[in-house]
C-alpha cells in the first residue's frame, strides 16, 4: 500500500504537467517555457514530499539554481 501510494505522489504531478503541456500547446504558448517551468515545479513538489524538514525558501534556490 505505502509503494502504491508513493507511486501516486509521484504520479499525478507529472500527470497533471503533461495535462498541462497539451493544453499550452492547443493555446500556442511557448511550449519550452512552459515545460521548463513545469518539470521546475515537478521537482519542487518532490523534493516537498521526499524531503519535509528543509525549509522551502532553501529547497526552491536549490532547485532554481542547479
Amino acid at each position: 500500500m505505502q509503494v502504491i501510494l508513493s507511486a501516486m505522489i509521484l504520479f499525478l504531478p507529472a500527470l497533471f504537467a503533461m495535462l498541462v503541456l497539451l493544453w499550452l500547446r492547443k493555446q500556442n504558448w511557448i511550449i519550452k517555457l512552459s515545460s521548463v517551468l513545469l518539470a521546475t515545479l515537478i521537482v519542487i513538489n518532490t523534493y516537498q514530499i521526499y524531503f519535509p524538514d528543509q525549509d522551502l525558501r532553501v529547497r526552491y534556490a536549490n532547485v532554481l539554481l542547479s
